[in-house]
């Protein structure tokens, strides 16, 4: 459950995880709750990342691809 907010993804590390910007600071993915306010550069896999973003199953997320 949460309130809602966007992170931004910065780039992809290797094949299974992304480095993101998140507002809020560093999210603990598997219990999912934040653990300190520093969100930047934090590097989340691919895996734990899912779990939070496709709440409701496969195709689920949604956002927006920005490009220069």
């Amino acid at each position: 459950r949460g309130g809602g907010h966007w992170i931004f993804v910065k780039e992809k590390v290797g094949a299974h995880h992304y480095k993101v910007h998140d507002p809020y600071g560093e999210l603990d993915l598997v219990r999912g709750r934040y653990i300190h306010s520093n969100g930047k550069d934090r590097v989340y896999s691919k895996k734990n990342l899912g779990r939070r973003w496709l709440i409701e199953g496969p195709n689920s997320g949604w956002g927006m691809v920005v490009t220069k």
